[in-house]
């Protein structure tokens, strides 16, 4: 999964491809281009709604999530493939990109993504999908699970900024001997 600065900055002007920007990113997050099953971008469209990409290599598809309205699929998806077979020609070669046949790689729009029913959910809606898909789990959510959602975010980031993770009240004690003594 790249961050979400990753397709920004691959398209950082309207209508631009900057495949310079980011031709590092994939070998300094350790990304073995033959070996992975998919590869999940997080998108932001236009400042104002997240998207979710989703390349699967082993199934020869790019998938586009939209939780809401699926605006932008066409740009998204032309950049994520030319990414792709830029991607694999700079790692794998050219003879490589082209027996891949990326460029006929079937894409899909809004399939099976759960939907917001309000104006503000839709990071929580990409953050929940990628991780079920990283996890090769189904979508089993739906915006009445955006209130959990948002505070099991809010506890893996604190939990994660914490030098201490002990100190957090919000993680189940490690060690049996301190829990017997607080009892």
């Amino acid at each position: 999964m790249f961050s979400t600065f990753f397709f920004a900055r691959l398209s950082e002007r309207a209508g631009c491809y900057d495949d310079n920007g980011v031709r590092t990113w994939g070998w300094k997050n350790d990304l073995d281009i033959g070996a992975v099953d998919r590869v999940i971008i997080p998108v932001n469209v236009g400042n104002l709604h997240w998207v979710l990409v989703v390349i699967d290599v082993k199934a020869r598809r790019f998938r586009y999530y939209d939780s809401m309205h699926g605006v932008g699929a066409a740009h998204v998806l032309v950049t994520a493939r030319r990414w792709l077979l830029d991607e694999v020609a700079a790692r794998l070669g050219k003879e490589v990109a082209r027996a891949c046949e990326i460029e006929v790689w079937e894409g899909e729009m809004d399939v099976g993504l759960p939907r917001q029913l309000d104006g503000g959910s839709c990071g929580v809606f990409v953050l929940a999908a990628a991780d079920c898909f990283s996890l090769g789990a189904p979508l089993c959510f739906g915006q009445v699970d955006m209130p959990v959602l948002r505070h099991r975010l809010s506890a893996v980031l604190y939990v994660d900024s914490l030098v201490i993770v002990g100190a957090c009240s919000l993680l189940p004690t490690v060690d049996d001997s301190s829990t017997a003594a607080r009892d």
